[in-house]
């Protein structure tokens, strides 16, 4: 499944490097695609990622959407092809 993770970048309480090392780590493939929104692709439930990431954020900070796959925007080559990449998969 790919999900979308969407959160604030404003609070002090949050360790940062560790919740990327977790989002690098923990899953099959992950790329942070704006300051505060990352992909990432796992066999993972959205309640399971939240149990695995939700110590990083205060409440009101975090969410998770899973992506079906139709999507558009702006953004460089190496993250439209991650993304596309992440899609080709889940066809196969």
């Amino acid at each position: 499944m790919i999900y979308s993770l969407n959160f604030n970048l404003t609070s002090e309480k949050t360790d940062y490097k560790g919740l990327y090392r977790a989002l690098r780590n923990h899953f099959d493939a992950s790329m942070r695609l704006l300051d505060a929104m990352w992909i990432i692709q796992t066999d993972k439930s959205a309640d399971d990622i939240y149990k695995e990431l939700g110590n990083y954020f205060d409440n009101g900070d975090f969410v998770i959407f899973q992506l079906q796959g139709d999507y558009e925007g702006w953004l460089d080559k190496k993250k439209w092809d991650f993304i596309n990449d992440l899609f080709l998969e889940k066809v196969k």
